[in-house]
């Protein structure tokens, strides 16, 4: 789970990536933060992701594994450096190294937390740096990419509450903001509640990305 603030007025793009252990309170029960789509769709999902920053969001955009890769295919791969040197799913990655991604390849990279010493903070900046690609990829020549095929691709594997014209708004309006791109994580600290792992963010950690947050917005 990640939130992208996109300035073109600061020519910035914060991408804040969320634990999805972080214990969050639904019906009275103490669950985490993840399963909050299955309590109510994206509109539960939103509403915890918005109590647990204090910011107010303006869209989302859901994309499972498939249609990541998917998505990446049809942009004939993405240039990433791999963070880690480990081997998943038959595909290897060797630190420092430069790949360009796509298929099960891509999957493979993204996926992996179990062998990854920072766990699933490890995959989140994978995550972080396969989106990056994306967009770089993407806003270099928006007009060539986001042809009808693409449209297509992406109206297939996105559910959205944003409009397929905001998306290549967000490439060709916004264009200048994708230059500079800072990655963040909130990050929580382990403890076991109601038998379950979590991880539970400080009053000190959730201001600081609430002022992360608001920094970007201005």
């Amino acid at each position: 789970m990640m939130i992208a603030v996109i300035n073109p007025k600061t020519k910035k793009t914060l991408l804040l990536s969320l634990e999805r252990d972080t214990p969050i309170t639904i019906d009275g029960q103490t669950v985490k933060l993840n399963a909050a789509y299955a309590y109510g769709s994206a509109s539960s999902s939103i509403k915890q992701v918005e109590k647990l920053v204090n910011i107010k969001l303006n869209g989302y955009a859901l994309i499972n594994m498939g249609g990541l890769e998917s998505i990446v295919d049809s942009l004939g791969g993405v240039t990433v450096t791999s963070n880690l040197t480990f081997t998943e799913f038959g595909h290897s990655f060797v630190k420092g190294t430069v790949y360009n991604m796509k298929g099960n390849q891509l999957l493979s990279y993204v996926r992996e937390r179990h062998l990854d010493p920072r766990g699933d903070y490890g995959r989140q900046l994978r995550q972080q740096q396969v989106l990056r690609a994306v967009i770089s990829k993407a806003v270099s020549n928006p007009t060539t990419i986001f042809n009808q095929k693409f449209i297509k691709r992406l109206s297939s594997n996105i559910l959205t509450d944003l409009s397929w014209s905001s998306f290549k708004n967000l490439a060709l309006k916004y264009r200048a903001a994708f230059g500079t791109v800072k990655s963040d994580q909130m990050v929580g600290t382990g403890e076991t509640i109601n038998g379950q792992s979590m991880q539970v963010m400080s009053q000190a950690e959730k201001t600081r990305v609430h002022n992360e947050l608001e920094k970007y917005l201005k």
